[in-house]
């Protein structure tokens, strides 16, 4: 309920879920993604549906026609954004919109821009963390929901990634990178924060089931998976 007064009459939001003219795509990322849980959860609050609606009326006209990008905030065109692809994508995906042109051009720019940064990743991770794990934990999920998981792109990634992972995982279990705007380096709130980034893209193949599709009237069948119970 929060976060759908919180929803702005254009369909994004902004921190402090303020109702201004600055809306925050990265933001709005994150509300896609709870009220996505919640509506696969069966939460009853009837607005819940148009919200999903509006939301992704925003992303589809915060796209770049052409290139794949997804400004970052406020009304100015074509402000880029290399953590936005992956973003867009996935919080499309998350609305019922995995094959709109949108969110396959965001899917595509990821795969074809950001595979080299998981390559940089294996010599040089707290380097490419400090600039990347961010967009990396929706990029993860972004390909995976795109390829299904399947077929030569996403084996691509999935090797480059678990293995950057796994490769600088500290002994002691955690992951780190260097400090980014007061978070990150060897503090526990860097700690923390770096290694739920890690973990969430390590449990892909666990903790996601591929998309629902958004439908009116109800929850349809996960693809493949028969009726889903989110588990």
């Amino acid at each position: 309920d929060q976060i759908i007064k919180g929803q702005q009459p254009g369909g994004g939001w902004d921190y402090h879920y303020e109702k201004g003219a600055r809306w925050d795509t990265s933001v709005s990322g994150w509300q896609v993604q709870a009220l996505k849980a919640a509506y696969v959860a069966g939460c009853t609050n009837l607005e819940l549906s148009k919200a999903l609606e509006k939301a992704t009326r925003f992303l589809k006209n915060t796209a770049f026609q052409t290139g794949g990008g997804f400004n970052y905030a406020s009304a100015k065109k074509h402000q880029w954004d290399s953590k936005m692809p992956g973003i867009g994508a996935l919080a499309l995906q998350l609305t019922g919109e995995r094959d709109s042109p949108e969110a396959i051009a965001g899917t595509t720019h990821v795969l074809r821009q950001k595979i080299p940064t998981w390559e940089d990743a294996h010599e040089n991770w707290h380097e490419a963390a400090y600039h990347y794990l961010y967009s990396w934990y929706y990029e993860t999920q972004a390909v995976f929901q795109h390829t299904r998981g399947q077929g030569s792109d996403w084996k691509r990634w999935n090797t480059l990634f678990q293995g950057a992972l796994i490769r600088n995982q500290h002994s002691a279990g955690y992951w780190t990178h260097k400090e980014f705007h007061g978070i990150g380096g060897e503090t526990l709130s860097g700690k923390v924060i770096a290694t739920a980034f890690s973990c969430l893209q390590l449990e892909v193949y666990y903790r996601y089931l591929p998309t629902f599709d958004i439908v009116k009237g109800g929850i349809a069948k996960v693809e493949g998976l028969g009726e889903g119970t989110g588990n």
